[in-house]
């Protein structure tokens, strides 16, 4: 059977209490065309002693100060020579048997799929399950252009794709991941599986518990130039109204037509709107989120809002005032 070379980049820095449990999930993977390659930004803690205790399992790594993650991820995407790649964090872990199913997936699918990605398991500092993200049932690509529709530790994707579309851009620290998905989306196909390939880790210091803002703030800026690049001025034109736009913003240019990939601009912007009303939900802030919430029910199919994953719950809590919402809130978190 064609065993296709899989390269896997993992970024470190001062994740010695995790790291040694991602690299065996890694190096246990029992596949035989594995290119493992560890970047570490330099870390202070017994980092750099664990990898260094596994370095014959590991193709390519390197301890220096980086320009964080996004660089150090860069770094390993420069080194790797695997057809099939992804990265997987420090502190996250790859389910035994993943590699061989991604093989076969890639396989037998066509050359123009470029993105399979499955499920992933949310685990806590202990290990413990939280829950399962499954992403979207139904992906398409206003999906993928507006946000992300799963979770990135279960993706792979073909090298040839990442070189056409560019590595992950460093000026972004929360949303880099969304940014390289919804390039891709524009240059190749993607397949959802069923299939548990990652363990994603939440801890104390994880991006998506402690950073909230900055994610929203990245995604917003993200989905402009994606607006742009497809030369959406419709889903623009309502993003300046709506204040989540500025009027002289200058992207650089990445135009796809896109009658060509038949996008639906408006579900594109639905979408968009539905992730940000949710996130500046989770965030407390209820003062926009009625705000948007108001737009989307004036100018969206309402089978389209019954449809959207949470948003009604949503719509509900927002009829009340602000202080019973957080005391709700806070109610239902402390019953979990």
């Amino acid at each position: 059977m064609d065993t296709k070379k899989i390269s896997i980049i993992t970024p470190s820095f001062n994740q010695g209490e995790f790291i040694e449990e991602t690299i065996l999930s890694i190096i246990n993977q029992g596949y035989s065309n594995l290119e493992f390659i560890v970047i570490d930004g330099g870390s202070t803690d017994n980092s750099v002693d664990i990898i260094k205790k596994y370095e014959n399992h590991i193709d390519y790594w390197i301890s220096e100060k980086d320009n964080g993650q996004s660089d150090a991820i860069n770094k390993g995407f420069q080194k790797a020579t695997g057809e099939i790649i992804t990265w997987i964090n420090s502190d996250d872990l790859l389910v035994e048997g993943t590699l061989n199913k991604i093989n076969d997936f890639f396989l037998n699918n066509k050359d123009n799929v470029g993105v399979i990605y499955g499920v992933v398991e949310e685990i806590d500092d202990k290990g413990k399950h939280i829950k399962y993200q499954e992403g979207y049932s139904n992906p398409s690509i206003e999906r993928f252009l507006s946000g992300m529709a799963f979770s990135q530790p279960s993706a792979f994707f073909k090298r040839k794709y990442l070189l056409n579309v560019g590595y992950l851009n460093t000026n972004y620290s929360y949303g880099m991941d969304y940014d390289l998905f919804s390039r891709l989306s524009l240059k190749c196909s993607f397949i959802k599986v069923e299939d548990v390939f990652a363990k994603y880790r939440f801890h104390k210091s994880s991006k998506s518990i402690s950073q909230g803002d900055l994610f929203i703030e990245d995604w917003r800026e993200i989905f402009i130039q994606r607006c742009i690049d497809i030369g959406s001025q419709y889903i623009l034109d309502v993003l300046l109204n709506l204040n989540l736009c500025e009027s002289n913003i200058n992207f650089s240019k990445f135009r796809v037509n896109k009658n060509l990939l038949n996008i639906d601009e408006k579900k594109t912007l639905f979408y968009f709107l539905s992730y940000y009303l949710k996130s500046k939900y989770n965030e407390g802030d209820f003062t926009e989120s009625k705000r948007i919430a108001t737009y989307i029910i004036k100018n969206f199919n309402h089978k389209w809002i019954e449809s959207e994953k949470g948003l009604k719950t949503i719509f509900q809590r927002l009829k009340y005032p602000s202080i019973f919402i957080k005391i709700l809130r806070t109610l239902i978190r402390k019953s979990k």
